[in-house]
């Protein structure tokens, strides 16, 4: 299909009881009964009426996620500064213990780490500016790492960052970043693409930036192959997991980076406003001499109160925390991971995306006009996919149209919230991305969403 112009939209018939699509139907009911899920989605926050598609982007949240920052307030009015620890309230709070006790063994198994590798700390962005810094550490001669190989199309946030970190020790900020470029059509990447400009720069470029699901195309990029090939030439290596943490099993010990950085009100649905994760491999950063922040939260619990003398850091990564965090936000965390236990574990919630994501592809392949109007960006190969489905269309206004009808049907369906952007490739085309999240979306729900997909297309 060329990226220009749609042709004239003709009106197509709606969907109909074909036997392909019955034997859909029957696939999802198959599935819908061995599924683990479907406890946990119970619990979904979603009004009646409405498909929520947008876990990928900033999602919908479960009833223990809203109910959690309450009973910390409740706490709070109860007992006060006695809530921070148990042997002052009596046993009845410990907001000290959250993290420690409730977040980090439980994080840690959905994202493949140990304990001891993983903090709910900060923000997306400031914890990307503390690892660039961590990172970024000048050599024992003095002289600065040298430039940070990423790539093109990178998040707004994440280029701002590294033009900052460019900006703090004075370099060209132009000059200063190398971007790898797609070689494949529609903007994705091929490894080979990173793997040759690791070559290229080798000695050039000292720290490596990239995002393991870049933004808009849904794809989930080979993490263990570019991580250890870059760490083998020398390089110090962040991962962006924004987009992939909390449907797709990082294995991250295994994966080579130093450090993993992901949010909460993304895909780990933690609600809007959420405390971001960090990966850091301590006994990697250790042994490269990397910067550690130094602040009193972060300080071992014994020493927080310790007037003058040596900082004494806290075990693991939680050294990495800073000022006195929020109970009210890490009790959403931890509210959210028991709902990955209870599920079964990130496998499984991986598992159940990918089947409700196939469903949603079959039977969109199904549209005459699949192909020629419209297609899929994102890749099937299940390496290549975590929860995010990504459509291409060959007219952005047309795109804009859909989206705009799906979020409010003329024929009063049901609604399908999801998102919509111009094709960062081409202005000439739209982009409608799609998330399958299996805590929020059921069999049903995503071949439902696809049929409002088949019939808005025949309305705009």
């Amino acid at each position: 299909m060329s990226s220009g112009a749609s042709p004239e939209p003709t009106a197509q018939p709606s969907p109909g009881p074909s036997s392909q699509h019955v034997d859909l139907q029957a696939r999802a009911a198959a599935q819908a009964k061995d599924d683990p899920t479907s406890a946990v989605r119970e619990l979904a926050c979603v009004p009646a009426g409405r498909i929520r598609l947008e876990s990928h982007t900033l999602g919908p949240t479960l009833r223990p996620v809203l109910d959690a920052p309450i009973q910390v307030l409740e706490e709070w009015r109860e007992h006060g500064v006695r809530s921070w620890l148990a042997s002052w309230s009596g046993g009845a709070a410990n907001w000290m213990a959250i993290q420690p006790e409730q977040i980090l063994e439980s994080l840690g198994a959905v994202i493949g780490a140990a304990p001891e590798h993983v903090v709910v700390r900060g923000t997306l962005t400031e914890n990307l500016a503390l690892a660039l810094r961590m990172l970024g550490r000048p050599r024992e001669d003095g002289a600065p790492r040298p430039k940070i190989l990423t790539h093109e199309l990178l998040f707004p946030s994440d280029a701002d960052a590294i033009d900052a970190e460019h900006d703090f020790y004075r370099r060209d900020i132009t000059t200063s970043t190398i971007r790898v470029t797609p070689s494949l059509p529609r903007g994705i990447f091929a490894t080979d693409d990173f793997l040759a400009a690791l070559e290229r720069h080798q000695g050039e470029a000292g720290i490596l930036l990239f995002e393991h699901q870049p933004y808009l195309s849904g794809q989930v990029l080979d993490m263990s192959t570019i991580c250890h090939f870059a760490r083998e030439r020398g390089y110090f290596v962040i991962v962006d997991a924004a987009h992939s943490g909390g449907v797709y099993p990082l294995d991250a010990d295994a994966s080579g980076a130093h450090i993993i950085i992901g949010c909460g009100y993304k895909e780990f649905l933690t609600g809007p406003g959420a405390l971001g994760w960090m990966y850091a491999n301590m006994q990697d950063l250790r042994d490269i001499g990397a910067w550690f922040p130094r602040g009193w939260w972060g300080r071992s619990p014994e020493s927080r109160f310790t007037f003058g003398g040596k900082h004494e850091f806290d075990r693991g990564a939680l050294s990495l925390q800073l000022s006195t965090p929020s109970p009210v936000l890490q009790s959403m965390w931890a509210a959210v991971l028991k709902c990955y236990r209870d599920a079964g574990g990130i496998q499984v919630v991986h598992q159940q995306a990918i089947e409700r994501g196939d469903l949603f592809l079959d039977r969109l392949a199904q549209h005459p006009s699949f192909g020629t109007r419209f297609g899929v960006l994102s890749q099937r190969d299940l390496r290549q996919r975590s929860a995010e489905i990504v459509l291409y269309f060959a007219s952005a206004q047309e795109s804009a149209r859909l989206f705009a009808w799906l979020g409010k049907p003329d024929d009063g369906g049901t609604a399908v919230d999801a998102d919509t952007r111009t094709a960062y490739y081409d202005q000439r085309e739209g982009l409608m991305r799609f998330g399958f999240h299996p805590f929020i979306v059921s069999h049903a729900q995503a071949l439902e969403a696809a049929d409002r997909i088949c019939v808005g297309l025949n309305h705009i």
